[in-house]
């Protein structure tokens, strides 16, 4: 009996002698994985954040979360209430941005999964960084496009019209032929 357990253990077939091809289906996917991809930049967007952490505690806690990647320039976070529970960070190099974005999506962090992504656009710092020369016109970019926004959201609350409470006098008065009340 022991003898038919070794012939078995030693005609095991070794990864070096089999037919099977090198490049299986795991190392395409390793690979894919490690690729960065092309809207890669350096810095990233995380939100469904704890809206309840006090801002200068998740931004610690975000630093030293993400630092375990690489080198974190800058971690910024909003108090208005729009932007409560979303934090953008910027790294040193795309590669660093790609593999924590990879690793940390989805990490519980206070009891809510993180979510993670590419920004459209670098991060002030990283422009400034990079290319000092185009940080005035980054930021010129930054205001007109802050601007337009503002200015189209006054434009739909105008055109919206009393339904928007634009108008608080119409609302609140109520038409006599409406009214349970006769006109003498």
């Amino acid at each position: 009996m022991f003898d038919i357990l070794y012939m078995i253990e030693y005609e095991k077939i070794s990864p070096e002698t089999s037919d099977i091809p090198t490049n299986s289906l795991e190392q395409k996917d390793t690979e894919a994985v490690d690729k960065i991809p092309d809207n890669a930049t350096e810095t990233v967007y995380l939100n469904n954040l704890n809206e309840k952490v006090k801002l200068p505690a998740l931004k610690q806690t975000l630093q030293n979360l993400l630092k375990n990647f690489g080198p974190v320039l800058d971690v910024v976070t909003h108090r208005s209430v729009q932007m409560r529970g979303q934090a953008f960070v910027a790294f040193a190099n795309q590669e660093v941005a790609a593999k924590a974005v990879k690793e940390v999506k989805g990490f519980l962090l206070y009891g809510k999964p993180i979510e993670i992504a590419f920004t459209q656009s670098p991060a002030s710092c990283i422009v400034e960084r990079q290319a000092p020369e185009e940080f005035d016109a980054h930021k010129a970019k930054q205001i007109l496009k802050k601007t337009f926004v503002i200015k189209e959201a006054a434009r739909k609350a105008a055109e919206a019209g009393p339904l928007a409470g634009a108008d608080t006098n119409a609302s609140t008065t109520i038409p006599a032929a409406t009214s349970n009340r006769k006109i003498v």
